[in-house]
């Protein structure tokens, strides 16, 4: 798990994506410079960037944790550590990722963190994931070692790997659709139950405040990543993951032009992609814009005053947020 730099502030959406069951967390932050932040923390007695954004997501770990009973695994990893090299700060900075990995095991004892922070150079991608993977591996086999799943989760999970690569399947369900899965459906009631619970925690599905069931959670997560930009502000590498606005008023667009843009996303971004019937792709489009609205990360604005000021005449406007 990682957030922007300096963006303590975790999106309430965030949750519908995070796994409770059996999970290894990474919170990253930038280790470069890391000494001096601590440094003039300590002096101003207000927690650096790096510490806050360490702290926002160990105590979000835990919540989840707790709430649904869980244990998992969390290591604390730091970028940069090609600049600490350049700037010969690597001892200093290293020092303090140490100290600030013993106070956050600490104070978050139920996210199970690791004593040995990693520090890795993040697009070395032969040493830096190399060595990222082997941690998060062995915190897996600690995290599983002595436990047994039953038969029939393990099917479960099986089917759900072959469902979300078949494009013909519904990308979203309600309960009792679900239990008419050819995995479930042959279950006891309390097999259901538990088939559930378990995919849900694992992320195979997603279950809305509505009771709608997201079978992909790949589809939703992409379109939900997508950033609003005025033209002209996106990078040529990420185009693909942006919806253009009007630059006099980038925090909003209309319905219509909100699905008009996420159905041309689908160049380059396989995650996004939408049915070749055009009567079902207007119907995924409209749906997922509903979903994306159930979990807050785009808002309806109720009021005509407010439109008025976004200079817009349109009553099926949205202000699009990213976490």
């Amino acid at each position: 798990m990682h957030s922007r730099e300096g963006d303590a502030q975790l999106a309430p959406a965030v949750q519908f994506f995070v796994a409770a069951e059996n999970t290894v967390f990474l919170a990253v932050i930038k280790g470069a410079g890391l000494y001096m932040q601590c440094t003039r923390a300590k002096a101003s007695g207000v927690p650096s960037d790096a510490q806050s954004m360490a702290r926002s997501w160990l105590s979000y770990v835990t919540d989840v944790v707790s709430a649904d009973h869980q244990s998992c695994r969390s290591i604390l990893v730091a970028t940069h550590r090609d600049k600490a090299e350049q700037d010969k700060t690597l001892e200093q900075d290293t020092q303090a990722l140490n100290e600030l990995c013993l106070e956050l095991q600490a104070a978050y004892p139920r996210a199970r963190l690791s004593s040995q922070p990693l520090f890795v150079n993040a697009l070395d991608r032969k040493h830096g994931r190399s060595t990222l993977w082997a941690s998060v591996q062995l915190a897996a086999d600690e995290l599983l070692r002595g436990q047994t799943v039953p038969k029939f989760i393990n099917a479960c999970g099986d089917f759900m790997e072959t469902y979300v690569q078949d494009p013909s399947t519904p990308k979203w369900c309600n309960y009792q659709e679900f239990l008419q899965l050819p995995m479930v459906k042959d279950l006891t009631l309390n097999q259901q139950g538990s088939a559930f619970a378990s995919l849900r925690k694992m992320g195979y599905i997603i279950e809305l405040p509505n009771g709608t069931i997201i079978m992909k959670p790949r589809w939703f997560a992409a379109a939900a990543t997508v950033t609003l930009s005025p033209r002209g502000c996106a990078s040529d590498v990420a185009e693909a993951l942006y919806i253009h606005t009007d630059p006099r008023s980038p925090g909003f667009i209309t319905d219509h032009g909100l699905k008009e843009q996420l159905l041309r996303l689908t160049t380059g971004t396989e995650e996004l992609e939408y049915s070749r019937d055009m009567n079902i792709r207007a119907i995924e489009v409209d749906k997922l814009v509903q979903f994306l609205a159930e979990i807050g990360i785009l808002i309806r604005d109720p009021v005509a005053k407010v439109l008025h000021h976004a200079s817009c005449g349109h009553h099926n406007l949205f202000s699009f947020l990213h976490f």
